[in-house]
């Protein structure tokens, strides 16, 4: 199996430097994901939403599948 990026996603993905050090480990280019890219939210929190929203990737999945199950 071969990867063509790796995605960093949670709190870790907040970390000082992560994504470069992930990036020269790897040898891959670092992406940190944005677990609201297919979320409605509403406008004035996207700057917030942007720096912080990765750190939200566990409670809004949990939130996502409750909803769904219901």
């Amino acid at each position: 199996v071969t990867f063509d990026k790796v995605q960093l996603i949670g709190g870790g993905a907040q970390l000082d430097h992560i994504s470069e050090y992930v990036s020269e480990t790897f040898m891959l280019p670092v992406a940190v994901a944005n677990p609201f890219a297919r979320v409605a939210y509403p406008a004035f929190m996207e700057d917030v939403l942007n720096e912080l929203g990765s750190s939200f990737s566990v409670a809004l999945g949990a939130a996502l599948r409750v909803h769904l199950e219901n």
